[in-house]
């Protein structure tokens, strides 16, 4: 499927604040295989020439960020980002999953992405709010809008007339 019609088949609602959101509630960092946990996969995937020790994690590599054009050669300045934010996962749906539901999407690397330091200081600030969008690239102008493929997978619903929508790249 692609990105027009993952997004057509999304389910529209009202915005709501559904209580007793805590980060908590969506375990991180599990095991994917052998010893690496979800944040080594996406640090592997998305850095260059990454070597990892024998517990897997990235002793070397640089990771390139497309948002402000920044290279950083260490992973402890690298921070891993939800294309979906668990907040608004919670407020979506994920407030009627299990905890192994909740595990599962807040490890699901295909909606990981590695970001900078740098940007870094930006999601902090969004970490525990509703949809939120990472500065636009650098080369395209574009912001990196919510991954309609995890919405779409996890029967997540969307939120209408909120400017938050999931759009089409």
């Amino acid at each position: 499927m692609n990105a027009r019609e993952l997004l057509a088949g999304l389910v529209v609602v009202d915005e709501d604040d559904v209580p007793g959101y805590s980060r908590a509630k969506f375990p991180h960092w599990i095991t994917q295989h052998g010893t690496c946990d979800a944040r080594e996969v996406v640090l592997q995937r998305d850095g260059q020439d990454v070597v990892q020790d024998d517990r897997c994690r990235a002793v070397s590599g640089t990771w390139y960020s497309e948002y402000d054009g920044l290279t950083i050669d260490s992973a402890s300045r690298v921070d891993i980002d939800h294309g979906v934010p668990l907040k608004e996962a919670w407020c979506s749906g994920a407030s009627q999953w299990s905890t192994p539901e909740r595990r599962a999407f807040a490890n699901d690397y295909r909606q990981l992405e590695a970001v900078t330091a740098v940007v870094l200081v930006h999601l902090q600030s969004r970490l525990d709010q509703r949809e939120g969008q990472l500065p636009p690239h650098r080369e395209s102008g574009r912001s990196r809008s919510p991954v309609p493929d995890a919405r779409h997978l996890r029967r997540l619903t969307s939120h209408g007339g909120t400017g938050r929508e999931p759009r089409a790249r």
